[in-house]
């Protein structure tokens, strides 16, 4: 796995901070205005993560943290689920093809009220074309609250550290006999994350 350390430059560019900050904007429904008060939020939700969002969040929050801004279930979008079709959901997944048919599978079926899906990289056009077509198809667009590329196509390990989560990416990357094309490459496949 490639990891790295970051010089930060003062209290206000802490990796681990902005991370966590970015997430629980997720987690406040992409809202400009993310609580900093102690009173848990009012408003009930479901997370839905893939298995590499799991990690993502992880290091970042605990369960308590997520029950302060009403985050009461985080399931697995790869497990069956109940429907809760009064509750909105919050989508933290990878842009595959795997999870744009489980988040169309899940409107079709009615899971959640409103899904505000967010993804750890760009989501290619083809993909958001696969999304569009079935969610007209399953009559369920208007179960799209929102749609955001959120760029956390990495792991946040200390305040200093973090990881991409390449399996043998320090070796392709440090190798001296690598061309920069293939290690340019080999970002572009992560998510363009630099």
């Amino acid at each position: 796995m490639l990891s790295c350390r970051l010089v930060c430059r003062g209290p206000g560019h802490v990796p681990t901070a902005m991370f966590a900050e970015v997430v629980l904007k997720i987690l406040n429904l992409n809202s400009s205005q993310v609580s900093t008060n102690k009173e848990p939020s009012s408003m009930y939700k479901v997370l839905v993560l893939d298995r590499y969002t799991k990690d993502i969040i992880a290091p970042l929050l605990r369960v308590s943290d997520l029950r302060k801004h009403g985050v009461t279930l985080h399931l697995s979008i790869d497990t069956e689920r109940q429907a809760i079709p009064d509750v909105p959901s919050i989508y933290l997944v990878q842009p595959s093809a795997s999870n744009i048919e489980r988040i169309s599978a899940d409107a079709a079926a009615g899971l959640y009220d409103v899904m505000h899906l967010n993804f750890t990289t760009t989501l290619p056009i083809r993909l958001m074309e696969q999304l569009a077509a079935s969610m007209v198809k399953a009559n369920a667009v208007q179960r799209v609250g929102k749609l955001f590329d959120q760029y956390l196509a990495f792991i946040a390990l200390e305040p200093t550290l973090f990881s991409l989560n390449l399996p043998d990416s320090y070796v392709q990357l440090n190798d001296p006999s690598a061309a920069d094309q293939q290690i340019e490459v080999r970002m572009r496949l992560h998510g363009g994350a630099w």
